[in-house]
């Protein structure tokens, strides 16, 4: 256990050793910079990645132009794990982009969906991140009806503080507009 811990991602860490090596072999480590996209809309899924550090945002492109975040992801979840839910060559309904630099283990969606079968610990903890996840999307629909623009901007800019390896945040004016869902396609 003493290993995963160190790796740094909550899910992976909350596996048994047995059920973490089935997944193990198939993850690789990446980095991402500020602004970096893992994967847009309707992009097909072909990874997952487990954030060790950062910050990643689900954005939601509305028809008419306008961009929203609906989520903000770190180093307790996994980006595209609801991908093991359906069946092959799902598309994305979001776009994943990196709003705090940092790093990433990645597996292979088919093998995720691989040992997600074989490995009821894999999905007792996919299955508690996927309600958690409903949880906060809840928890942000009600924050964006009942709550002034300046009450939402506090709890998007704790959220990332908290994400972040310092105490500097670096967003840009159109990043905090997309968090805010103030932002429109260029």
């Amino acid at each position: 256990m003493a290993l995963q811990t160190r790796l740094g991602n909550r899910l992976l860490a909350a596996l048994p050793a047995a059920d973490f090596n089935l997944l193990a072999p198939h993850l690789q480590k990446t980095s991402f910079g500020f602004d970096a996209v893992l994967v847009r809309t309707g992009d097909e899924f072909k990874q997952v990645y487990f954030p060790l550090s950062g910050a990643i945002s689900f954005l939601v492109e509305m028809s008419g132009g306008q961009i929203v975040a609906s989520t903000l992801m770190g180093s307790e979840g996994a980006v595209g794990a609801l991908s093991v839910l359906s069946p092959s060559r799902s598309r994305s309904p979001v776009t994943a982009t990196a709003y705090v630099a940092g790093s990433a283990l990645h597996v292979p969606v088919s093998q995720l969906q691989h040992v997600f079968e074989q490995s009821a610990a894999i999905r007792r903890v996919l299955r508690f991140h996927f309600r958690t996840q409903l949880l906060q999307l809840q928890n942000v629909a009600a924050c964006n009806a009942v709550h002034s623009v300046e009450c939402r901007m506090a709890r998007w800019l704790l959220d990332i503080h908290d994400r972040g390896a310092d105490s500097r945040i670096q967003l840009t004016q159109e990043a905090l507009a997309q968090l805010l869902g103030c932002a429109e396609r260029p």
